[in-house]
């Protein structure tokens, strides 16, 4: 983890975290496929915020590259698809390249919320955490609900999981002995 300015706490309220913010280096990453729908309503609201931000254009085959050269949005072009891992990691790897101490994965169909961000990297800031994740499905006020099917299917990969990692497993390497 970077080095973060001492003297920093929460309790400096918005001005505190966003002067902290810029000194410590925040990148929004924004991957983008095909979004030309949503990515100028994106980009406007994340240059309104104290943070760097990188579109990666991930090889979209709609007008989101010429929207991001019209806007003079800070974009990288992927030749061709890669997927949403590829993108994220070329994000990561221009932060690491270009000095960032903290990366923010912000989706480019606009359903992930700005206001959010300083909540996010608080906890990084203030030293007690390496790594944030945040997420819609958790909260109070939180209205969200996904598909039956996404719900069972995740109820299924958390029993499977639990069962492997609560399970005793032992081996008797030596049975002869």
């Amino acid at each position: 983890m970077g080095s973060i300015p001492q003297g920093f706490s929460s309790q400096q309220g918005i001005d505190g975290l966003n002067a902290c913010a810029q000194s410590a280096g925040v990148l929004i990453v924004v991957p983008a496929y095909n979004e030309e729908a949503n990515i100028e309503k994106v980009v406007r609201k994340l240059e309104r915020l104290p943070y760097d931000y990188v579109v990666v254009n991930d090889g979209s085959r709609d007008a989101t590259p010429r929207i991001l050269d019209e806007m003079k949005a800070n974009h990288i072009d992927l030749c061709q698809n890669l997927g949403i891992g590829g993108a994220v990691q070329t994000g990561y790897k221009y932060a690491l390249n270009h000095g960032y101490q903290i990366a923010v994965q912000f989706d480019g169909d606009g359903q992930h919320d700005e206001s959010c961000i300083d909540r996010l990297i608080q906890p990084i800031l203030d030293g007690k955490a390496d790594m944030t994740v945040g997420s819609r499905f958790v909260g109070e006020g939180n209205t969200f609900k996904s598909t039956a099917a996404r719900r069972a299917g995740g109820r299924n990969v958390r029993g499977r999981a639990s069962s492997l990692i609560e399970r005793d497993l032992l081996i008797d390497i030596a049975p002869d002995l």
